[in-house]
């Protein structure tokens, strides 16, 4: 029998397939002991589902020793979204829920690996900009120290109001409240509307 985790997006919509598949195959979820990495993600019409192949994660192994601290967000997933956010040269890029920074870190470290090789398109000269509502989660960051060696930039907003000029932001990724670890679905509904007219205000 497989020892299996699943990592999912969309978790109420894909959690009645994925249980299907473990019941008929006998799989038994274990989100510490398993054998077999499974991600799947919904993007509208279309249905992600990748297997993790190699035994150790790069990121995490790269990353935790020095800059990573617990956090909900894999930086794979974080490495994932930024190799499709298709940042370039001399931009402005704002995670406006960072919560413990692993988007930012990340980056960080992705400038460094493309730094090194000539004629790179992507990830020169940034403006990084990692903010959370959380005093708290921020204060967390500036004493683990790693945001600051890193260099990035840290803020303090409400992601309903955003401290910036209309049209200054080039590109924004962000691992957003989905209602259950932090906030509510009944919050999101409140919070949304007023975050998307934020992004569509300061996005060029």
């Amino acid at each position: 029998m497989a020892q299996v985790r699943v990592l999912q997006c969309c978790y109420k919509i894909v959690n009645p397939s994925v249980t299907g598949v473990t019941e008929k195959l006998k799989w038994k979820a274990d989100l510490e002991n398993f054998e077999l990495e499974i991600i799947i993600h919904i993007h509208f019409d279309l249905l992600y589902i990748a297997v993790r192949a190699s035994k150790s994660n790069f990121a995490q192994d790269r990353l935790s020793r020095d800059y990573l601290r617990s956090t909900s967000l894999r930086p794979s997933i974080a490495y994932s979204m930024l190799s499709v956010a298709d940042i370039c040269n001399g931009e402005t890029v704002l995670d406006l829920c960072c919560g413990t920074c692993t988007i930012g870190i990340v980056l960080k470290h992705l400038q460094v690996q493309y730094g090194k090789q000539a004629n790179n398109p992507r990830y020169n000269n940034l403006r990084l900009v990692c903010g959370d509502l959380s005093a708290k989660v921020l204060d967390a960051n500036y004493e683990s120290k790693s945001t600051a060696a890193l260099g990035i930039e840290m803020m303090r907003f409400d992601y309903t109001n955003l401290p910036f000029k209309n049209e200054s932001v080039d590109v924004i990724v962000s691992n957003l409240p989905f209602g259950i670890q932090c906030s509510s679905p009944q919050q999101n509904r409140k919070n949304y509307p007023l975050l998307f007219d934020e992004i569509y205000r300061i996005l060029k």
